[in-house]
């Protein structure tokens, strides 16, 4: 793997990271009585832990090109994820991944762009 491909899977590992992160402190709005009552558990977007465990990322290079994605690849776990990101029928919007880009999202690409950046600097003082 190049440097820019470990530094983009970095970026991508911090973005995972703070998607879990966001979904164990909590999305509002909370659970209904009875979703609590049936999961014993008040701790919204977690019951087996399959949402949570299923985000993970992936690192495509093609030929002189590199892709970054983070998400859910699994497409029932995938599907679960969507309907709680933007709510669907009895299920209010969580948003999850969306939430967490906005947040994250500009501070991960800067320094990505700076490591990136510094990755040309090294190449441009070798030749």
């Amino acid at each position: 793997m190049t440097d820019l491909a470990r530094e983009l899977e970095t970026t991508c590992i911090k973005l995972e990271n703070a998607i879990v992160e966001t979904i164990m402190k909590g999305v509002p709005p909370p659970n209904a009585p009875s979703t609590i009552k049936r999961k014993r558990s008040s701790h919204t977007l977690i019951d087996k832990g399959n949402l949570v465990g299923s985000i993970t990322h992936k690192i495509i290079i093609h030929g002189n090109e590199l892709q970054g994605e983070v998400g859910i690849f699994d497409p029932e776990i995938a599907y679960i994820g969507f309907v709680h990101e933007f709510g669907r029928g009895r299920n209010p919007e969580r948003s999850f991944m969306r939430s967490t880009f906005d947040d994250k999202g500009d501070q991960l690409m800067d320094e990505l762009e700076q490591k990136i950046g510094d990755q040309i600097a090294r190449w441009e003082i070798l030749r």
